[in-house]
């Protein structure tokens, strides 16, 4: 990453925000689909702490970790 020039880093970074913003968005519609009424910014904290449990080595895969931690969480 390092050997990037500054525009590359700059593109991957605005890639990389997207993405989380946009799988934040999923996990928002997903919880107003099933009947949970949880604010935005409420679900970017979450799906942080969620990826931070993913990263503990608990299971095999990470198999059940992130439904745990979005029942514990919410």
């Amino acid at each position: 990453f390092q050997r990037l020039p500054a525009r590359a880093r700059a593109i991957v970074l605005a890639a990389t925000i997207a993405c989380e913003l946009g799988n934040a968005a999923a996990l928002w519609t997903f919880a107003r689909a099933v009947g949970v009424t949880v604010d935005y910014p409420s679900v970017l904290w979450i799906r942080g702490l969620l990826q931070l449990a993913l990263l503990l080595p608990l299971s095999i895969g990470g198999l059940g970790i992130r439904e745990a931690s979005l029942v514990a969480l919410g």
